[in-house]
């Protein structure tokens, strides 16, 4: 227990793999005309997603989605 007053360790840390770097893209043939669609699409990736990070045993606690547009 003295070793560990000063900050020894009878054993060493566990590593850890890291985590898998996840990420789902959808591109379009043609440009979605609505709102309702991309919010649509947005709600339908985020749930596959989420559902990759669960097949990981993972969650997540920021999740940030980009959007891309061209003018016409």
């Amino acid at each position: 227990m003295e070793g560990l007053a000063r900050g020894l360790t009878q054993r060493p840390p566990v590593r850890r793999a890291l985590p898998p770097d996840l990420a789902i893209t959808e591109t379009f043939e043609h440009p979605l005309q609505r709102v309702g669609e991309a919010a649509f699409v947005a709600k339908t990736l985020g749930e596959r997603f989420f559902a990759g990070l669960a097949r990981h045993g993972l969650a997540y606690t920021r999740l940030t989605i980009t959007a891309l547009t061209r003018g016409r």
